[in-house]
């Protein structure tokens, strides 16, 4: 887990495998996406994440006792209007998270920080 990032604890039940994960988390997966979706900035300045759009596609295990891997994606869009001109597209990213009591506790990397156009080159 990323030290510099925040950590977010999401209640989901004692004693579930990898399937029972997923599909904890999948029945929740719009509450996660307040936790999951990165800003999306760097994909352009007026994108934003599609309310309803974040599914779950699989929970795997990793080499660390109790930390697993949450496989999601979820359709983001944006608009300029002042060009007339559109987009929508898909992402799909992953997160760690460790499994504490009842509870999956996701760490979620620090904001790096604004993009510049010298990033672009």
């Amino acid at each position: 887990m990323c030290a510099s990032g925040n950590t977010h604890e999401f209640k989901i039940g004692p004693g579930l495998d990898r399937a029972g994960l997923a599909d904890v988390l999948g029945r929740q997966a719009e509450a996660l996406a307040g936790i999951l979706i990165p800003d999306l900035h760097r994909l352009d300045a007026a994108a934003a994440y599609e309310p309803g759009t974040l599914r779950v596609e699989a929970v795997e295990a990793t080499e660390r006792p109790e930390t697993y891997r949450l496989h999601f994606r979820f359709e983001w869009s944006a608009q300029h209007g002042c060009s007339d001109w559109s987009c929508r597209d898909q992402e799909r990213q992953s997160a760690l998270f460790r499994l504490v009591g009842d509870a999956a506790v996701f760490e979620v990397p620090a904001d790096p920080g604004e993009r510049t156009t010298r990033d672009e080159f």
